[in-house]
């Protein structure tokens, strides 16, 4: 039978060409605000109690907004959804830089909770459309390119403390350079997918993952290693300047820990075919084992610049190994093992943050980064439990009552 073609020619090709651009800025973006804590923690004199507990307000907002986002995107479309999302997180940067404070901080970080998840489904929806209509994969190039752009914010950011800047000019450098790319959404033509997915309830992806013994280990797996990839992602520059390091420097902290991270996810997909995933991830837990106990024996900034290294590269490819493993488990389930393991990432971010805060107050934050130690034995215990041959699956949906 026939079928209308709903596309103009090039428009899947601009849209692809513009979620890049406003993936990577973001990226960008929020790697110079990681290096620009050093000095927002400074000038407001926030505890680091405090940086967890209004970080995780932005954190858990993410994680809802990510669950909805789905509904959100079928409902209006990517296009529609990005044109209210990138003015919320260029609103929240603009007043952190209006009226600096611990309360704004915490409006702030709702703003960037509530954009950032459904903008990124919405940013995932149209790379996997482009994908299905011109039948290449850029997936992997896609989410290779956030950590690639992480390390240009880190350095910059470190360069730009470094010369002066303070915080409240990195707010409004964030804000203004959301414009070009806000007006170039709004001018942009968006083809819709042209399929009509089954809406079902958004912590259906968490109810597939906890019914099935192999994906809650891979789901468990996942926030062990997303706790600790937040000790490198979050606390690496600040710890840093704990230490007497140079901004330049701890900027650099965050660009190598990306660096490692962007390395491993590009070559993962080699590692897995050649040495299995069972064995790779294995080599994973032991890195994450061998990176905290160097932040725990040493105070050196060059050992710990190192460890931070190593931690990136520990937790590179254990999210799309999980959900290759876990698609192979669940071939039925596809979405919803990829929604639930992405989802249970963003729990463990969000548990880490006020953890990792409070464990700095009450003792340091030498001890609280240490707790990568206990999530790296977690892992490994995780791996061992896993199968060697994943050869049992999920029943069919309509089995599943």
């Amino acid at each position: 039978m026939a079928t209308k073609r709903l596309y103009l020619y090039g428009s899947h090709d601009w849209s692809m060409i513009v979620t890049f651009l406003l993936y990577i800025h973001t990226a960008l973006i929020f790697s110079v605000i990681n290096v620009a804590w050093i000095d927002l923690i400074r000038e407001l004199g926030i505890s680091y109690t405090s940086v967890g507990l209004i970080a995780v307000v932005g954190a858990g907002l993410s994680m809802v907004s990510m669950l909805f986002g789905g509904n959100i995107v079928g409902r209006y479309g990517a296009r529609k959804t990005l044109i209210v999302t990138v003015p919320i997180l260029l609103i929240s940067h603009a007043c952190l830089a209006l009226a600096p404070s611990q309360l704004m901080l915490f409006a702030v970080n709702v703003g960037w909770g509530v954009g950032f998840g459904a903008m990124l489904v919405a940013c995932t929806t149209v790379i996997i459309d482009w994908e299905r209509e011109r039948r290449k994969r850029i997936i992997d190039p896609f989410q290779a390119s956030w950590n690639i752009a992480s390390i240009v914010g880190a350095l910059l950011g470190g360069y730009l403390l470094s010369i002066g800047w303070t915080f409240i000019s990195v707010m409004w450098l964030a804000s203004f350079t959301s414009i070009p790319i806000w007006i170039l959404i709004v001018f942009a033509k968006f083809p819709g997918s042209g399929i009509v997915e089954e809406s079902g309830h958004p912590f259906e992806a968490i109810r597939v993952i906890g019914q099935h013994r192999e994906l809650a280990l891979l789901g468990f797996m996942i926030v062990v290693v997303t706790f600790s990839s937040n000790v490198g992602q979050t606390w690496s520059p600040i710890y840093l300047d704990t230490l007497g390091a140079n901004p330049l420097i701890s900027g650099a902290a965050l660009a190598g820990f990306q660096s490692a991270t962007a390395l491993f996810r590009l070559i993962n997909g080699i590692l897995v075919t050649r040495h299995g995933a069972r064995a790779v991830l294995m080599v994973a837990a032991f890195t994450m084992i061998g990176a905290a106990s160097m932040l725990l024996l040493s105070r050196d900034q060059y050992v710990v610049f190192a460890a931070f290294i190593l931690l990136g590269a520990s937790v590179a490819g254990a999210t799309p190994t999980a959900i290759t493993l876990g698609v192979q488990l669940a071939p039925n389930r596809t979405a919803a093992v990829s929604a639930g393991i992405l989802t249970l990432g963003e729990v463990g971010f969000t548990i880490s943050t006020p953890i990792l805060g409070w464990l700095g107050d009450k003792f340091s934050l030498q001890w609280a980064l240490v707790t990568a130690l206990p999530c790296g034995l977690l892992m490994l215990i995780a791996v061992l439990f896993l199968p060697r041959k994943p050869i049992t699956q999920v029943p069919n949906p309509a089995s599943i009552s």
